[in-house]
C-alpha cells in the first residue's frame, strides 16, 4: 500500500491531498465567478450609461437639419463606448469550456439588465426595443418581434430575434424558451446589437459572440438608424424596397376571364312595383330627365312600418308664441321658415338647425362644423358653399313633398323587400338628413322607436375634436359637400335599388358536394376599381354604414363616402341579423380618395362611367355583410361561429332567381379582419366555400399582402388537386377545432397547415394494402375528411341544436 494513502479523511475516506486539490480548484472557480460578477456589474453600469446617451440623442435627432450629423455622432459615441468596454473586459468572463482564441476581438461583457415588458407589434414594420438595442438583418433593417410572444418569459421578445452559428436569422425557433442555450435556437446566448456599433451585447452573463461573418459583426455598416417607438430613419432610401417586381402580383384565374355585368347578365324584367318591391317613381324612363315620382301628389303615411317623413302633417312641434304661451305647430313649417332665412355662415346654419331641434341645443356639438368652414376650407371655398351650394341644397330639401311623394317602407328584420328610387329622390332625402329634419331619429335609448336603426341626421358629423377641427370628420364633410355640389349643379337622372334579403333555410355545410369555383387572388388592386361589374363586398357593420356619420373611417365608411347615395340605406334599414344582408344596386361614385382611416383624404372629383341597366341603375352591385368580432384566433374555428360566417356570406352571394352562367364574380377581400379580429386566411377560405355553393367565381384582393395572396392560392390549388368539396373542408375545420383549437391562445398549428398535414397523412395511409377500401367504407357520404387521423365519427357542434346554442355567443360578440 502506498504511503500516500495513510492520510485519509475520517468522513469521506478520500486522500487528504486529493481533497485539498479539489477544494483549491473549487475556490479558484469561485474566485473567478466573483471577479466575473464584479466585472459584469461594472460593464452593466457602462452599458446603461451608453444606452442613456442613445436615448438622449433620440430627442435631439428630431430636428431634420441635424439628422445626418447626429447619425455620425451616435456611431462615434458607440465606437468609443465599445473601446472602453473592451479595455475593461474581465479575463474570467469566458467559461472554462470555451477557448479565448476562438472569440472575436469585439466581444463585449454580459449585461444583467433585463426587459420585463414585451411590446406586441406587427411583423410588417421595423421595431425598436425599450433601450434601442437591436439585432440587424443583412439588409440593415431591424426585424420586429413576433406578435405571439410568450409574455410569461421576460426575455422572450429578445429571444425571438435569434442568430444561427452561420450568421443567419433563424425564423423556425422564434418561440423557444430561455432554457434553450444554443444561439441557433434563439436562447439566452443570442446577441443583440446596438445600431451602428461593432459592440455585441450578449443575452446572458455567459459570453457568446457571433462569427465574424454574421450580420451583427457588420452592423457598423448599416443603412438603418432606429429610435425607440419610431419608424426607421434611412440614409439610403433603397433599404425599404417594394415588392420584388419579378414576383407575380396575382395568382389563379385571370381576372379578365371572370364574369362581369352587364356582359354576363340576362335581360331584366320590366320594372313594376309589387308586394315585395316598392318603386317610388313611374317606371317610364326618359333619357336626360329624372323619373317622375309616383304618385303624382304627396300621399302621407305616418306609422311604424314606414319612414316618418319631415313633411308629414302628423309631424308636429311645440312652439312658443309672443305672449309666452305654447302651441303645437307643423314642424315642416318651422323647418321651412328656418332654412329660408339668411344663412351666411356656419353660425347661422347652427341656429337654423336648432330652431326645429331645440331640445338638443345643449347637447349637440357644432364646433367641427364651424372649424371646417373657418379653418379647414379656404375663404373662397367657404363663401362659395354658402352663396351657391347651400341655397341649392335648401331648395332641394324643401321640395321633398313633390320629389318623394310617398313614404318609403322600413326594411325591418326578416323582411325580403326592395326599394327603388331615383337619384333625385335620394339627393332630396340626403339634403334633409344634412339639415337634420327627420323626426324621431335623434333619440336612441333602448325603448325609443328607432333604437335598432342607424342614425340618419348629420348632427354627429358636426362634432369637433379636442382642438376644434376633427380631421376625420372634416375630410368626411369635404367629401359629402362635394357630392351636394355635384348634384345641385347637375342632377343625375338614374335610379338605385336597396334590397334586404334573407334565407330561412341555409345549406347543410357538412353534406355539400360542391367543389371550389375559380379564384383570382391579387395583392394589387381595389374592389371598387378592379371589381367593376362584379358583386362587390362591403365589409359591413350590422348597423349599416357603421360610423360613416361619426368617427369611423375604414372600408365600409369610405365606400359610403365616395358613393354617398349608399348613406340613404341608414334611413330605412334595421340592424342586420345573422342570416340577412343588404344589396345596393346603382350607387354612383362621386369622389376619389387616398389613405385609410386616420390618413383618409378627399382627392378630387370622380366621373363614374359605369354602364346603366334598363332600369336606369349603374351596373354596380354592392352587398353589405357583417362579420363577427373575435377575441382570439381559436374561437373563429368554433363550428357555430364558422356556420354563422358561412351563412352570412352565402346570404350575400346567392341569387335564387339567376342562372349560374349569368352570375357575376364576387370581388372581395379581408372581410372582418381589421378591428373585428378575424384571421384573413380563415375568412378567405370561408368566402371560397360560400361562393362555391352560391355558384360564383371569386376575385380576392389582399390589399398589398403578397404572402396572403400566395397562401390562399395554394390552398385553393390543394383543394382542387385533392378533389375536396365544401363538405370536406367543413369537416376538416371541425376536426381542427376539436384537436388543435381548444387553447385560449393561438395554437402552434394554424388551420392551413393542419389541412395540408391531415390530407398528406391520408395520402400516405392509402399506400397501405386495403387502406383505400377502408376509406371508402368509412366515409359514408361524409366526405374524404371523415377518416383522417384525429377525426371523430360524430359531428358535435354541427347539428342544429348545438349551432343554435352557439348563436347566442356570436350575437353577443357582434359589434
Amino acid at each position: 500500500m502506498s504511503t500516500g494513502n495513510c492520510h485519509r479523511d475520517s468522513e469521506t475516506g478520500e486522500p487528504a491531498k486529493k481533497r485539498f486539490r479539489q477544494t483549491s480548484i473549487l475556490d479558484s472557480f469561485s474566485f473567478q465567478r466573483k471577479l466575473s460578477k464584479r466585472a459584469e456589474e461594472a460593464q452593466s453600469r457602462v452599458e446603461e450609461a451608453i444606452l442613456s446617451d442613445l436615448a438622449n440623442e433620440k430627442e435631439e435627432e428630431m430636428s431634420d437639419n441635424r439628422g445626418e450629423e447626429m447619425s455620425q455622432q451616435m456611431r462615434e459615441r458607440a465606437a468609443e463606448a465599445a473601446e472602453r468596454r473592451r479595455s475593461a473586459k474581465s479575463p474570467w468572463s469566458t467559461p472554462p469550456h470555451e477557448s479565448h482564441d476562438d472569440q472575436p476581438a469585439n466581444q463585449a461583457p454580459a449585461s444583467h439588465h433585463r426587459h420585463h415588458k414585451s411590446h406586441d407589434s406587427s411583423s410588417s414594420h421595423p421595431s425598436s426595443s425599450r433601450h434601442g438595442r437591436h439585432k440587424l438583418s443583412p439588409s440593415g433593417v431591424v426585424p420586429r418581434a413576433s406578435k405571439y410572444v410568450d409574455e410569461e418569459k421576460p426575455s422572450t421578445s429578445r429571444d425571438t430575434l435569434s442568430t444561427s452559428h452561420h450568421g443567419r436569422r433563424d425564423h423556425k425557433h422564434k418561440r423557444r424558451s430561455r432554457s434553450d442555450s444554443s444561439p441557433e435556437y434563439g436562447g439566452p446566448d443570442s446577441p443583440l446589437v446596438i445600431p451602428d456599433s461593432p459592440t455585441v451585447i450578449p443575452e446572458s452573463p455567459v459570453l457568446s459572440e457571433p462569427p465574424t461573418d454574421s450580420p451583427a459583426s457588420h452592423s457598423n455598416q448599416s443603412d438603418t438608424l432606429v429610435y425607440e417607438d419610431s419608424e426607421p430613419v434611412f440614409s439610403n432610401s433603397d433599404v425599404l424596397s417594394q415588392r420584388d417586381p419579378s414576383q407575380p402580383s396575382w395568382f389563379g384565374t385571370p381576372i379578365s376571364a371572370l364574369n362581369r355585368t352587364p356582359a354576363c347578365s340576362s335581360p331584366l324584367p320590366s320594372l313594376k312595383p309589387d308586394s315585395q318591391h316598392t318603386v317610388l317613381f313611374r317606371p317610364h324612363l326618359r333619357p336626360g330627365d329624372p323619373p317622375r315620382p309616383f304618385p303624382d301628389k304627396y300621399r302621407d303615411v305616418w306609422d311604424d312600418a314606414h319612414v316618418r317623413m319631415p313633411c308629414s302633417d302628423e309631424n308636429l312641434y311645440p312652439v312658443q308664441d309672443q305672449d309666452g304661451s305654447k302651441t303645437v305647430k307643423s314642424r315642416w313649417e318651422v323647418v321651412q321658415s328656418a332654412l329660408l332665412g339668411n344663412i351666411q355662415n356656419s353660425l347661422d346654419l347652427e341656429e337654423a338647425i336648432l330652431t326645429y331641434n331645440s331640445r338638443y341645443a345643449n347637447r349637440w356639438d357644432f364646433r367641427g362644423l364651424h372649424s371646417f368652414f373657418t379653418e379647414y376650407l379656404d375663404d373662397d371655398e367657404a363663401r362659395g358653399f354658402f352663396k351657391v351650394t347651400l341655397p341649392a341644397m335648401v331648395k332641394l330639401a324643401l321640395r321633398l313633398p313633390e320629389i318623394v311623394t310617398q313614404s318609403p317602407p322600413l326594411l325591418k328584420k326578416q323582411m325580403r323587400h326592395s326599394i327603388t328610387l331615383s337619384q333625385l329622390q335620394v339627393a332630396s332625402l340626403l339634403s334633409n338628413a344634412f339639415f337634420c329634419t327627420f323626426p324621431r331619429r335623434n333619440a336612441y335609448q333602448r325603448n325609443s322607436e328607432y333604437s335598432s336603426f342607424p342614425s340618419i341626421n348629420f348632427n354627429d358629423l358636426f362634432k369637433g375634436g379636442k382642438h376644434g377641427v376633427d380631421r376625420r370628420r372634416a375630410e368626411k364633410l369635404k367629401t359629402l359637400v362635394h357630392y351636394f355640389k355635384r348634384v345641385t349643379a347637375r342632377m343625375p337622372c338614374g335610379t338605385l335599388t336597396f334590397r334586404r334579403q334573407s334565407f330561412p333555410k341555409m345549406p347543410v355545410w357538412k353534406t355539400c358536394k360542391d367543389p371550389l369555383t375559380r379564384l383570382h387572388v391579387s395583392a394589387e388592386g381595389m374592389i371598387e376599381e378592379d371589381g367593376t361589374g362584379m358583386l362587390q363586398v362591403d365589409f359591413a357593420n350590422k348597423v349599416i354604414g357603421g360610423g360613416v356619420l361619426g368617427f369611423g373611417l375604414v372600408q365600409e365608411e369610405i365606400r359610403f363616402l365616395i358613393c354617398p347615395e349608399m348613406i340613404l340605406s341608414r334611413l330605412f334599414t334595421e340592424t342586420l341579423e345573422a342570416d340577412e344582408c343588404l344589396v345596393i344596386i346603382g350607387a354612383e361614385q362621386y369622389s376619389c380618395y387616398k389613405g385609410y382611416s386616420d390618413t383618409y383624404k378627399w382627392a378630387g372629383d370622380y366621373q363614374d362611367q359605369t354602364t346603366r341597366d334598363t332600369w336606369g341603375r349603374r351596373c354596380t352591385e354592392v352587398v353589405a355583410i357583417d362579420a363577427l368580432k373575435y377575441r382570439t384566433y381559436t374561437e373563429q374555428c368554433n363550428p357555430g361561429m364558422v356556420k354563422r360566417e358561412l351563412d352570412k356570406a352565402f346570404c350575400g352571394f346567392y341569387r335564387s332567381d339567376v342562372l349560374p352562367s349569368n352570375l357575376s364574380a364576387i370581388a372581395t377581400g379581408n372581410w372582418g379582419c381589421g378591428a373585428f379580429g378575424g384571421d384573413s386566411r380563415i375568412k378567405g377560405l370561408i368566402q371560397m366555400m360560400s361562393a362555391a355553393v352560391a355558384k360564383r367565381d371569386l376575385a380576392y384582393f389582399t390589399f398589398g399582402d403578397a404572402q396572403l395572396a400566395e397562401d390562399l392560392y395554394k390552398m385553393h390549388e390543394f383543394a382542387e388537386a385533392n378533389s375536396l368539396s365544401v363538405g370536406d373542408l367543413w369537416n376538416v375545420i371541425q376536426s381542427y377545432h376539436r384537436t388543435c383549437a381548444k387553447t385560449s391562445r393561438k395554437p402552434a398549428v394554424e388551420l392551413f397547415s393542419y389541412i395540408y398535414q391531415m390530407y398528406s397523412d391520408f395520402q400516405d395511409s392509402t399506400d397501405e394494402e386495403g387502406a383505400g377500401q377502408d376509406w371508402e367504407e368509412g366515409a359514408e357520404g361524409k366526405g374524404h375528411g371523415s377518416q383522417i387521423k384525429g377525426w371523430e365519427s360524430d359531428e358535435e357542434g354541427a347539428d342544429g341544436t348545438t349551432e343554435r346554442k352557439e348563436s347566442l355567443d356570436y350575437k353577443a360578440m357582434t359589434p
